[in-house]
């Protein structure tokens, strides 16, 4: 079989070594130290909301403390009470635990939850509250007693802040502020359970009525799979797939793209049109993919005995999204856009490439300036009638990677 001649595909289409969620020229190395990526936009944004919530339910302890002590002191209040100066250390103390905490649960829920089962992270995750917990109450602790003092030592103040905060009351406290800490790390499994943003459709009911998208998506497939599987043993191999799966993950996330489904050894990933792909970030994806694979090759060669590689086939098209399932919900796509892109995916074997992608898919690059495509022609896949114009895409891994 002979292939057609290279040619510029019209739209965009890049060969390079630019960022993620870059576009035009190479930034500067200041201009992309600057720019906090994906995932770590991802992370501030969790840990922002877990400190906003944080900050609310101290609030809320505070306003609770006085509605239940009114009845006892009867407006009799002792002189050095002030709400006001209450409600501000209570502000402080969900902001500190918020920040403290929601930055250790987002780590811990990215390390320790990943390398453990559910109950032996939430024993590890109660074992750093605790920690963050003693912290935070000392320092409150530490806070009242300077704000009331009235011409006491210091180290009158710390002594007494101390044994406050080893106060039984803490006792409560501490239940209180851990069922929230675990229901905080219970939350951050549920969210990537359904995967960024997924949730929000769930709880905002964005899909409970289906509706119409136009969505690029990409099937990704290791290669050889079957053979693989023979050759390491079922339980090596399922090893394999996952460590391949969290290698996946950062490329994935830098490129703003949404895991649909795992199917075995295939990923399937979609994008939005709607918010535009000037910045071609699903051939990005995809090469990323690889130079994370490259990058991680002696790891598998020492571990498995090989270096797993992968196949994918991109298209783009209208489908309807909609909730779907009676005793476990997902958000399911639905369309002649995904037959398509599984048996696009197939044909890579047949033109011995690594990704080949429809001219629907290409067509949404804005800026052509990245990667170089080969036309393969146009194309009749199986089960379809219309003929489906299909490109290979081709790029070399960076030179500080080969």
């Amino acid at each position: 079989m002979s292939h057609p001649k290279s040619h510029e595909f019209p739209f965009s289409v890049a060969r390079g070594t630019l960022p993620l969620g870059t576009t035009g020229s190479v930034p500067t190395s200041g201009d992309v130290n600057m720019r906090l990526s994906p995932q770590t936009r991802l992370d501030l944004a969790k840990i922002t909301t877990i400190t906003v919530a944080y900050v609310l339910f101290s609030c809320f302890l505070a306003v609770y403390d006085r509605v239940m002590l009114e009845p006892i002191v009867q407006g009799r209040w002792p002189e050095n009470y002030s709400f006001r100066t209450n409600l501000l250390l209570h502000t402080f103390a969900g902001l500190v635990a918020g920040t403290l905490g929601g930055y250790a649960m987002v780590l811990l829920n990215k390390t320790i939850f990943r390398r453990n089962s559910l109950g032996i992270a939430l024993l590890k995750g109660a074992g750093a509250f605790l920690l963050v917990y003693a912290t935070v109450t000392v320092a409150v602790s530490v806070a009242v007693g300077l704000a009331f003092a009235r011409g006491l030592p210091i180290a009158e103040v710390f002594a007494t802040a101390i044994k406050n905060a080893t106060a039984p009351t803490q006792w409560i406290f501490l239940i209180v502020w851990g069922s929230v800490a675990l229901l905080t790390l219970f939350l951050l499994q549920v969210y990537d359970k359904f995967g960024p943003g997924v949730l929000r459709k769930f709880l905002l009911g964005q899909y409970f009525h289906p509706k119409e998208e136009s969505r690029v998506f990409m099937f990704l497939d290791m290669r050889s799979s079957t053979s693989i599987a023979e050759q390491i043993g079922t339980a090596a191999y399922f090893a394999l797939l996952r460590d391949c799966y969290a290698l996946m993950t950062k490329p994935i996330v830098e490129s703003r793209g949404e895991i649909n489904q795992y199917i075995g050894d295939e990923v399937v990933i979609s994008w939005q049109t709607s918010g535009g792909l000037a910045d071609a970030r699903f051939l990005r994806c995809f090469f990323e993919i690889q130079r994370t694979i490259h990058e991680a090759a002696q790891t598998f060669r020492d571990q498995y005995g090989l270096t797993p590689e992968f196949k994918a086939g991109i298209h783009a098209g209208q489908v309807v999204a909609g909730e779907i399932g009676e005793i476990k919900k997902d958000i399911v796509y639905s369309g002649d856009v995904l037959n398509a892109t599984a048996r696009i995916q197939d044909l890579c074997n047949n033109y011995q490439v690594d990704l080949l992608a429809s001219s629907e898919a290409l067509s949404q690059l804005g800026d052509p300036e990245m990667f170089n495509c080969e036309r393969i022609g146009l194309i009749e896949l199986r089960g379809k009638e219309e003929r489906i114009e299909l490109f290979a895409v081709r790029a070399e891994l960076a030179p500080d990677h080969n």
